[in-house]
């Protein structure tokens, strides 16, 4: 989690500004949970409150929102808000030391598909969850009408990324998520899909809306002349492949709703 912890510190200061893309999809993922009011929950990699917020709004003043953050730089913002039913912990997820069964639901916003002990942060929300708890989470997906493009991205992205020495396993391999779940005691009740489209105005503005967050991680470990051959490709597939030539970020995120069992 140090890795994340550097990256999502140096992303903090643009990450979600323009365009608000992660509060567009906080506040979807926070009506898919459904959380009920006065209810405790607990928010995993609560970045700057983009489901945080809406999940305080969501419980009322009567429920609480724990919002548990990795970065140090994202904890300070989170700390802004002083409000009285939301508790920041700066703390890594697979090492919490938040009571067991002491929250009723937890929240996780693009999150746990970047961590790399994914099973020791499913035994921490187990042990933290009480009784029949529920984990609503995201997860990126591709547009159906951006399949062309997604596949030019990913080739570029492989491309550049065996110029690097090591490679994050987070960032390219992908788990089997339902068995990992299950085994960690977690049943998948409710899964949802929508296809979105969030204007950001061109290839160059879509490429400076990437480095303002995880997908930046590849830029950040390559050398000057490697970093900007990658910039200029990745531009090139917007231009080319993109069905609105980069103007709009085209994504179908999943969103699953776990139950502890």
């Amino acid at each position: 989690m140090t890795y994340n912890a550097e990256l999502f510190d140096r992303a903090a200061a643009q990450y979600d500004e323009s365009p608000p893309f992660f509060r567009i999809l906080g506040a979807r993922l926070v009506d898919f949970a459904n959380l009920p009011v006065a209810s405790s929950v607990l928010d995993i990699g609560a970045g700057k409150g983009a489901v945080t917020l809406p999940a305080l709004a969501a419980v009322g003043p009567s429920g609480t929102v724990t919002a548990l953050e990795v970065a140090g730089q994202m904890v300070e913002f989170l700390e802004t808000y002083s409000l009285p039913n939301l508790s920041v912990i700066h703390q890594d997820i697979t090492k919490s030391t938040l009571p067991d069964a002491s929250v009723d639901h937890a929240v996780s916003g693009f999150t746990l598909h970047i961590l790399s002990d994914l099973r020791g942060a499913l035994i921490q929300i187990h042990r933290i969850l009480r009784g029949y708890g529920t984990l609503s989470w995201s997860k990126p997906g591709a547009h159906p009408e951006a399949i062309e493009w997604e596949e030019s991205y990913g080739n570029i992205f492989g491309e550049f990324s065996k110029r690097l020495k090591d490679v994050p396993s987070e960032m390219t391999d992908e788990p089997d998520y339902e068995s990992t779940f299950r085994a960690e005691g977690f049943e998948i009740i409710e899964q949802f899909t929508v296809p979105l489209r969030i204007p950001v105005g061109g290839p160059e503005e879509y490429w400076a809306w990437t480095q303002t967050h995880g997908a930046r991680w590849l830029t950040d470990q390559l050398n000057t002349s490697d970093a900007d051959e990658f910039k200029s490709a990745v531009i090139e597939s917007l231009w080319s492949s993109h069905p609105t030539h980069g103007n709009d970020i085209m994504v179908a995120p999943l969103f699953t709703k776990m139950r502890r069992i």
